[in-house]
């Protein structure tokens, strides 16, 4: 009976347990005929021997609490005295509390555990001490839930429940096949192979298996001879319906009617029946006792053969079918209650724990680090100051010399204005003058005083018009005033074309100072001192920042492109006339520290403050 086993510093690592010896140590018809405390002690004898155990405990439960009512230790866990004892009810009290299999480290160093299976029909809980490695723990404990399973149905089955029809022998003849099941690899396979395992028992033509996590979330997992279904086939739909109906009800179901009264009419039942091409069906929920359905096994057959026998014998394996079920995907309950994971998962949520609230509190100290308050703004250079050129009396423009954007120097030539009608007009008033002079000379030679005075007066006269005429001709040629560039005066294709008095004709603005205008935000005024500093960088020169104080802010605000703006001026000296009327840029506005949660939050706290007044 007992197994190879190695012997290393850790304890006895023990050979996994074969699933084949399930059937004779468990099979014997003294186990049928023992009365519950004859039938609890061959068990654990049983057990120890499959697992080759160092001991074994049932533990009952009763209103009082949980006690040891069936106890098989070795020598060496016997001296270990009352200590053992209470921890195994622990481990048992958990076990059945969670209504989960587990394990349970007893040593500090990991090779004693406490295997716990709770037998939900009868109550109680098996626990089985081993020493191994953890390594090899998932095969002894899904040995353990099979164990348990024909536990919980023996002792369920001398209370006298209804239960008792089910045909034991048919169920311990179908354990052998769960050692081919368990040595294909866990999932899909695993799931595959005992579905198709269940048909051939049961002589059907169709198997399919449903399983899930809760009543509400059962779905087919596994249809015989199909590796994959679409779920989007009206039969698998009608399927789908029936096994939520088995679930509902919690009772098996099938149609056509049968004798047996565990299995209810249903007309769904008949519908799937017909849709597959079938003369009988039975769909039976698995679970343990009083559990809700985990799972749904669903039998079609396409001739008749005898249901009521096939449904008795399952209904008998479905506790150890419900049982084993999670094992398929290799979990087998491992770990669930282990000591030592459940230490290291706790030591790592304690570190994320820990680290989250560190980051936590940087966070919220960040919040009140004070830091450099930057407002940004758009920013434009505007000459310093600008001079108009302005025509100074009628005519035509013969010639414009310049373009806006050239650079000229004070008396440069502009323009030049048509000055054939001045001349013209200039010689006709010459001619007059002189006229009026020999008259002048004649009537006072005469001694004619009155006419001599009125030539006189004419002279005047000419001379006026003569005066203005000249400066007229002075002013034909337009010059610059100052040195700079030309703003505005693209004249070039106007030429020919008549000047008025007071027309402006070109804009030169001098480069040696220049200013630059922020536009700054009317919501950030309140943040801006007046003699702020400022940062500016132009699109023009992204590498090069220009730094100065306020010169003013102009009091008040202008409307540009929508928006209310109050506008700042910086003065620069441009030496090397870097600076170019109209270039843009960015101004960062220097506007103090503020605490790093007032710049994050204040919009967002402003937005609500707005809101709660517009709701209130």
């Amino acid at each position: 009976m007992q197994q190879p086993s190695e012997t290393n510093r850790e304890g006895v690592t023990l050979s996994p347990p074969d699933l084949r010896r399930v059937t004779p140590l468990f099979s014997r018809q003294a186990l049928h005929q023992a009365d519950r405390q004859s039938l609890l002690s061959q068990f654990l004898q049983q057990t120890i021997a499959l697992h080759n155990a160092a001991g074994a405990v049932y533990v009952s439960k009763q209103e009082t609490g949980l006690f040891t009512e069936t106890s098989l230790l070795s020598r060496q866990m016997q001296a270990s005295g009352q200590g053992l004892t209470d921890i195994l009810l622990s481990c048992a009290e958990n076990a059945i509390a969670q209504e989960q299999a587990g394990t349970t480290s007893l040593n500090d160093d990991n090779s004693l555990f406490s295997l716990n299976c709770p037998l939900p029909l009868d109550g109680g809980c098996l626990c089985v001490l081993l020493v191994t490695s953890p390594e090899a723990l998932s095969s002894f404990l899904v040995m353990l839930q099979l164990s348990a399973a024909l536990l919980d149905q023996y002792l369920h089955q001398q209370t006298g429940s209804a239960q008792t029809t089910a045909n034991e022998t048919l169920s311990i003849q179908f354990l052998p096949t769960l050692n081919t099941i368990f040595s294909l690899p866990p999932g899909k396979e695993r799931l595959l192979q005992l579905n198709q395992s269940l048909k051939t028992f049961a002589g059907a033509d169709l198997c399919a298996l449903a399983r899930g996590t809760n009543k509400k979330n059962i779905r087919i997992a596994a249809i015989s001879d199909i590796a994959s279904q679409s779920r989007q086939t009206d039969q698998l739909r009608l399927l789908q319906k029936g096994i939520d109906e088995c679930v509902l009800r919690g009772t098996a179901l099938g149609w056509p009617k049968s004798t047996d009264p565990a299995v209810q009419h249903s007309l769904i039942a008949e519908e799937i029946c017909h849709g597959f091409g079938g003369a009988q069906i039975l769909l039976l929920p698995l679970a343990a006792g009083s559990e809700t359905p985990r799972a749904v096994l669903v039998l079609l057959w396409k001739k008749f053969t005898d249901r009521d026998h096939i449904h008795k014998a399952l209904d008998g394996f479905a506790p150890v079918l419900a049982g084993f079920m999670p094992c398929l995907d290799g979990s087998g309950g491992q770990g669930l209650l282990n000591k030592k994971k459940q230490q290291q998962a706790d030591s790592r949520w304690s570190l994320q724990h820990k680290v989250t609230a560190f980051v936590g509190t940087v966070l919220v100290l960040a919040l009140f680090l004070p830091i450099p308050y930057r407002i940004s703004a758009d920013a434009v250079v505007r000459p310093r100051f600008t001079r108009f050129i302005v025509s100074r009396y009628d005519g035509l423009l013969k010639e414009s010399k310049v373009r806006p954007g050239d650079r000229v120097n004070k008396g440069a030539i502009l323009a030049r204005l048509d000055g054939r009608q001045t001349e013209v007009e200039l010689a006709a008033l010459q001619a007059e003058r002189d006229k009026a002079k020999k008259k002048l000379d004649q009537e006072t030679a005469r001694g004619n005083t009155a006419a001599a005075q009125v030539a006189r007066l004419d002279m005047r006269k000419i001379d006026q018009q003569l005066t203005r005429l000249q400066e007229q001709r002075r002013h034909l040629i337009i010059t610059s005033p100052v040195t700079g560039m030309v703003l505005t005066g693209d004249l070039q294709r106007a030429e020919g074309s008549p000047v008025n008095r007071g027309q402006t004709l070109f804009e030169v603005a001098p480069l040696a100072q220049m200013e630059v205008e922020v536009a700054i935000p009317e919501k950030n005024i309140s943040q801006v001192p007046d003699d702020a500093l400022v940062t500016v960088r132009f699109e023009a020169y992204q590498e090069t920042s220009w730094k100065k104080h306020f010169e003013r802010i102009e009091p008040r605000a202008q409307i540009k492109n929508n928006a209310n703006i109050f506008i700042g001026i910086l003065e620069f000296d441009n030496p090397d006339g870097l600076l170019r009327p109209g270039m843009r840029g960015t101004a960062k506005i220097h506007a103090g520290t503020r605490l790093l949660g007032w710049i994050l939050f204040r919009k967002p706290w402003h937005t609500l403050l707005g809101l709660s007044d517009t709701l209130l």
